[in-house]
């Protein structure tokens, strides 16, 4: 009899859960406080289950209970709006907002289709900073201070162009760079310019002309003409013009090779 009692109730479940409050139910018609046990799986319309797991572990393989749905499974707020779904088929999860993590941190919806400092299509929120770790050895390398934009790493930024607005730092007060054979490529050296044979340093003025310093072969030519003629380089005092000339305490070489003043 009370197998039967229980199939009863269990077809009642299946059939009309979305209308129906689950209560454990005693032989005699009482409603207790006691939990629901269900030694199986639980069927709902639509080809979708909440099933018993296969072991005792969290992973792709083994889990405590498995909830298994045809293709989307929807969270619906009380006035039936969904806010999220997970995607069975494609194992995504899609939300309106955003992810949060221990209640402050996360990652959340833009508030624009752009790329700046205004307006992006994503943000990761951080109380402080946001930091990268190797699965390989759980080191980071890696971090931004969400605070004031810094960023830090211990190994090499590759790109094929920096724009940096402001002052832009190179190197370490604390440290002293004095390159030899040994140590220019690392410690040795505030900044390092690779090339195959020249390296070229441009001085763009508000599209008026450009300057250089061009370096390879062993010479480091001053105010190389890459178009705009030469540059004047300026003397503490003087000046060696694009002329080759030479002011002492003049800027006036009038014209001749050497000029002291």
């Amino acid at each position: 009899m009370k197998n039967v009692f229980l199939l009863l109730i269990l077809s009642v479940l299946v059939c009309h859960l979305e209308a129906q409050t689950l209560q454990q139910v005693t032989a005699n018609g009482n409603v207790t406080n006691g939990s629901i046990i269900i030694n199986g799986n639980l069927g709902l319309p639509g080809d979708t289950e909440i099933q018993g797991g296969n072991g005792d572990a969290a992973s792709y393989q083994t889990n405590n209970f498995y909830i298994r749905g045809w293709w989307g499974l929807g969270m619906k707020t009380f006035d039936g709006n969904t806010n999220g779904y997970y995607d069975f088929r494609g194992g995504l999860w899609d939300v309106k907002t955003g992810y949060r993590l221990n209640g402050s941190a996360g990652m959340f919806t833009g508030n624009e289709d752009n790329a700046s400092f205004t307006g992006n299509n994503m943000y990761l929120q951080s109380w402080f900073g946001i930091g990268f770790k190797s699965l390989f050895d759980n080191v980071n390398r890696i971090y931004f201070n969400t605070r004031n934009g810094d960023i830090g790493t211990l190994g090499t930024i590759n790109a094929a162009g920096v724009n940096v607005s402001g002052i832009t730092h190179f190197g370490l007060t604390s440290n002293n760079y004095n390159p030899n054979t040994g140590n220019w490529g690392n410690a040795g050296s505030n900044i390092i310019l690779d090339a195959a044979d020249f390296s070229t340093i441009a001085f763009h003025d508000a599209g008026q002309r450009v300057d250089f310093i061009r370096s390879g072969g062993g010479t480091i030519q001053l105010g190389y003409d890459g178009g705009w003629g030469q540059a004047n380089i300026g003397l503490p005092g003087g000046t060696w013009n694009s002329a080759g000339n030479v002011g002492i305490g003049t800027t006036d070489t009038h014209g001749s090779r050497l000029a002291v003043n």
